[in-house]
């Protein structure tokens, strides 16, 4: 008879990390207690090494189970709490995680759309000196792409020859035609204005 591997260190940390580190009958954690794996069907009753047949016992627990199957176990009532407790943690955690990966999807937008502008503005000038991507980013919050597009063109119409170092008149210009713009949207629609 071929003597039987056990668990890798590997999966037993696997199933630690999945059950937060804590024994899945009496609830408690290290330091408090030292930590095993166990099988929810006993090897004794054909059970495997799979992890969805493997849980986080302590040493105490696991010796006191012996080779009775899991359903035959009734988790403790404050087990029953800790474990929603432990459910809404990791939610508020879930939802965490989207929000951050929600603002880093924005951040990449709004990057590629200065981006973009700025290659508008390089296309018009023949250089971006004096372009500010914060500002643009700004009026981004505000305004459409497309009516930076159009605060470009009305800029170009205004210095068609512009002469280098004085980039910053043509800049200062834009910003007027894209804060002229807002206060126009605001003054249509006075209750959606003063958003920063």
């Amino acid at each position: 008879m071929a003597k039987r591997k056990g668990i890798s260190k590997r999966v037993r940390f696997e199933i630690f990390k999945r059950d937060l580190f804590t024994c899945r009958y009496c609830g408690k954690r290290p330091p408090d207690v030292l930590l095993g794996v166990d099988h929810v069907i006993p090897i004794a009753k054909g059970g495997g090494d799979e992890d969805d047949n493997l849980v986080t016992s302590c040493v105490v627990c696991n010796r006191g189970k012996s080779d009775v199957e899991l359903g035959a176990v009734v988790p403790a009532i404050d087990e029953l709490t800790r474990l929603a407790a432990l459910q809404e943690v990791l939610e508020r955690a879930v939802g965490s995680r989207q929000a951050v990966e929600v603002a880093r999807i924005q951040a990449t937008v709004e990057d590629d759309a200065a981006g973009l502008v700025a290659e508008w503005w390089e296309s018009a000038f023949g250089s971006i000196a004096g372009f500010e991507p914060a500002s643009v980013k700004r009026f981004l919050g505000r305004l459409g792409i497309d009516d930076l597009r159009h605060a470009i063109n009305v800029t170009e119409s205004r210095f068609p020859d512009l002469r280098a170092g004085s980039e910053w008149i043509a800049w200062k210009y834009f910003c007027g035609v894209c804060w002229g713009m807002i206060r126009d949207r605001e003054n249509a629609h006075p209750d959606e204005g003063g958003r920063e």
